[in-house]
């Protein structure tokens, strides 16, 4: 199946949910997820908030936040419920005051807090600085320690890498790093940049599309600055009470989702200008066994083609084919239209 498979595959309700849809209703329990100031982490945000509907909660997705403190201290103060996050930030700016020696100690310590964590999703969004495979090439610059031959070189960061534990600041002190010319922009707006030349590297996220629409490189971190970023969950640990369910199908994604699928998913959004909550049903894993009940997210169409996607309402699907519903393998809906 071409491009990502839909994350929708894990949405999908389980035999307990299908039960749970048959008993008496409960009372509603109420889960506020948060999401920082970019498209993964908006994704993966939605995700967690059409999960957390599909198990029977009356689910809020609080998007754009901002940086990782902020949601940190909200979620500490009891005003989210869940967020996705790395360990790496987790390591070396949310808990940097505990001192941390890897990241096997970071359960207990969110423990203490009164924080859970899931496994990792099954990739890592890690920091790396960039620039165009021209320049690159044109400077002989394959690694970071290579900077340092080049000391009127231009920099430009995102304001949070200027100001993280693990960002610029001993970045620089690792490497010895010369530059002095660094600016602090929107990191939607360094690509640009350094694409026209104003700029002669940035920061980078590992699953950003824009390192392939750009031709960029990522420069080989030849130190071992910067940690793994694995991609997590952290959640108010009373969750587990209050939604049992929704946190074990949380924890379903863990290992499900590739760094190419959420490359792709990044792209479709930042890229192809399609909706986070559409790209936050599809993920890396083929082969999930489907319900006849199958509920699921279509296309409309609109005027003379494919208009905008829009997320319709759960419906039943009528098109079931053995153990595979049709319908969210393919781009029509043929089930659902002028209904």
């Amino acid at each position: 199946m071409n491009g990502c498979v839909a994350l929708l595959l894990l949405l999908l309700p389980t035999a307990d949910s299908l039960a749970a849809d048959q008993s008496s209703p409960a009372e509603q329990p109420k889960v506020v997820v948060g999401s920082k100031s970019f498209t993964e982490s908006t994704i993966l945000a939605e995700a967690a908030t059409l999960l957390a509907r599909e198990e029977g909660c009356e689910a809020v997705h609080r998007r754009e936040l901002g940086g990782s403190l902020v949601l940190w201290k909200a979620l500490l103060a009891g005003d989210l419920d869940l967020y996705p996050d790395y360990t790496g930030t987790l390591l070396l700016e949310t808990l940097a005051s505990e001192n941390l020696d890897s990241v096997d100690d970071l359960p207990a310590a969110l423990t203490e807090q009164g924080v859970g964590m899931t496994q990792s999703l099954g990739f890592q969004n890690g920091y790396a600085i960039g620039m165009t495979r021209e320049r690159a090439n044109e400077l002989s610059i394959a690694s970071i320690s290579d900077l340092r031959e080049h000391p009127d070189l231009k920099f430009g960061f995102s304001s949070e890498f200027l100001n993280r534990e693990d960002g610029w600041p001993s970045l620089r002190a690792k490497y010895g790093l010369p530059q002095r010319d660094v600016v602090g922009m929107e990191h939607s707006l360094t690509y640009p940049a350094l694409d026209s030349g104003q700029l002669d590297a940035i920061d980078l996220f590992t699953t950003d599309p824009n390192i392939a629409r750009f031709d960029l490189v990522a420069l080989e971190d030849d130190r071992d600055h910067f940690p793994e970023y694995q991609a997590v969950y952290l959640y108010r640990l009373d969750l587990e009470e209050r939604a049992p369910a929704f946190v074990a199908r949380l924890k379903d994604l863990e290992g499900r989702v590739s760094e190419e699928a959420m490359t792709r998913m990044n792209a479709q959004v930042d890229v192809e200008s399609q909706a986070e909550s559409i790209c936050s049903c599809r993920a890396s894993r083929s082969g999930w066994r489907f319900s006849s009940r199958c509920r699921w997210a279509c296309w409309d169409r609109s005027g003379a083609g494919w208009g905008r996607y829009r997320w319709s309402s759960w419906r039943p699907c009528r098109r079931f084919r053995a153990s595979r519903c049709w319908c969210c393998w393919v781009r029509r809906c043929r089930c659902s239209r002028s209904r």
